[in-house]
């Protein structure tokens, strides 16, 4: 689990070196053949996480249903995301490793609802959650590198 940790932090610093210095124009362009931005991506990626290690453990997630929709998988961006969201993402998005680590030093993650992933892979307890949020991560950060690219940032 401290291996997967480790991961999760190195990942949630990399997004934030990749996108928190970025004009609110740059971090909302969706550029021809994509479907989403870079800021939809980090917004994605603190929803996502909240519900794998969150949701799925029967814990408040700690966001707005309308925050979670507008971001959770399967949607997209539907319009510019003005600079006071982007504010809170980057926020929350920052805090969300140490929220985290209070969380477990808590104990609050006891059970989980098996989720079977459309990777073919079942969350089922903390660990995996955490192990599978990482691969998820992973995807999300190449995204937004493409998505940089092209936008030439």
């Amino acid at each position: 689990m401290k291996t997967n940790l480790e991961i999760l932090k190195i990942s949630i610093g990399n997004v934030l070196a990749l996108t928190s210095k970025l004009t609110i124009v740059e971090l909302n362009e969706i550029p021809s053949g994509y479907s989403n931005n870079l800021i939809w991506n980090v917004a994605h990626l603190l929803v996502t996480q909240k519900v794998l290690i969150y949701g799925l453990s029967g814990n408040d997630l700690g966001l707005k249903k309308e925050f979670i929709d507008k971001y959770k998988k399967g949607s997209k961006p539907n319009g510019d995301i003005v600079e006071s969201e982007i504010k809170i993402i980057f926020e929350l998005f920052s805090q969300q490793f140490d929220a985290l680590n209070l969380d477990i030093e808590n104990n609050i993650f006891k059970l989980y609802s098996p989720y079977m992933t459309s990777f073919n892979f079942e969350i089922s307890s903390l660990e995996n959650a955490v192990a599978f949020n990482n691969i998820h991560y992973g995807l999300h950060i190449s995204t937004i590198l493409r998505l940089k690219k092209v936008l030439v940032v």
